[in-house]
């Protein structure tokens, strides 16, 4: 925190100190400490749309043959290398070692959606003939309702949803993207494979609350967990009256039951974290898996026990060893095939 001056000019420039601060916790106490609001500055980021992510594709592609997959993806990449994306059909997302994915950002969504069209259209001009069945595609889709999940399913949303409402701001209830989920991952084989890995499975939200219900809806494990991790952009901060830092629900089990955590994975951070607040309530007996869903990077890939990529389960120290920085994520498309 910084102590400043603040000068209220319209107020008869009404000077007293003040605190100038980037962490919401900091601000919470300052609130609760009788302190009020003097300004805000809001930083966002451009909506985003991925035209192709070979860690979790999209259908059609996630139903056709590998081989089809990288000749898509090669033809993909040197569409953009030849025709270069101008700034009104929005810009190409850079990053470190982001090799599975292609996407777009801009001021507009529904642009970027229109132009991914035009972009895919050209390079799947010749049709499509699904080679797999949908239980097992090359990736999830977000497109099953929860509304025609099973009962049990739902049971668990709502229950988690009164926990963390109490967390939210009344004004917020109906806003919170993490209260008001209506889709959720399709039925996918790999959530059976999961299932016979540990015992219990930590969720971190808000990425893994659809994961969460989708892994439920097809395996009905009762041994489901939620923590909450952000190490950058929280996206639903504003609607927040205090921080959800605790494993939901509590845990009522044995020291030495297994565990795994599971989330979308960019470098494994949110993951690591996870597994030091698991460890300091569960402590160092308990065996905890990580697996990381749609890792991005080969950083990310590698610091997991387990990777579900492109709709495959990888046990990591089996895989690595056939895997080099140039082209990993094109090599477990192929090695994917070997998965059962």
């Amino acid at each position: 925190m910084e102590r400043i001056k603040i000068i209220s000019k319209h107020h008869c420039w009404r000077t007293l100190k003040g605190t100038k601060t980037n962490n919401f916790q900091e601000y919470f106490n300052q609130i609760n400490n009788g302190c009020q609001l003097q300004e805000t500055i809001f930083h966002l980021r451009d909506a985003e749309e991925m035209l192709m992510d070979l860690s979790n594709l999209s259908s059609p592609i996630s139903r056709l043959s590998s081989t089809e997959i990288v000749h898509i993806w090669n033809e993909l990449v040197d569409y953009l290398n030849i025709n270069k994306i101008t700034s009104d059909m929005g810009n190409l997302v850079n990053g470190y070692g982001l090799d599975p994915e292609l996407a777009l950002y801009g001021t507009e969504l529904c642009e970027l959606r229109k132009n991914k069209e035009n972009i895919l259209s050209t390079i799947l001009n010749k049709g499509i003939t699904n080679k797999l069945e949908l239980i097992y595609s090359r990736g999830l889709d977000k497109s099953v309702k929860l509304k025609d999940a099973p009962q049990k399913t739902i049971d668990l949303y709502d229950e988690f949803r009164y926990e963390y409402s109490k967390s939210i701001n009344l004004f917020s209830l109906e806003t919170c993207p993490t209260l008001n989920i209506e889709n959720i991952y399709q039925d996918h084989y790999v959530w059976d494979k999961v299932f016979t890995i540990a015992k219990n499975k930590l969720f971190i939200i808000s990425g893994g609350i659809p994961l969460a219900l989708s892994y439920h809806a097809k395996t009905l494990d009762n041994n489901i967990y939620f923590c909450e991790i952000h190490r950058e952009n929280d996206s639903g901060l504003l609607h927040k009256r205090k921080l959800f830092n605790e494993i939901y629900p509590k845990f009522k089990g044995k020291e030495n039951e297994s565990w795994l955590i599971i989330d979308k994975s960019y470098t494994g951070g949110s993951i690591q974290l996870a597994y030091k607040m698991l460890v300091n309530l569960v402590g160092y007996k308990s065996k905890i898996y990580k697996v990381s869903f749609s890792p991005k990077t080969l950083g990310a890939f590698s610091s997991s026990d387990y990777a579900i990529y492109a709709g495959r389960l990888f046990d990591v120290k089996k895989t690595i060893e056939y895997l080099t920085a140039e082209d990993w994520h094109k090599k477990l498309i192929y090695l994917g095939d070997h998965v059962t």
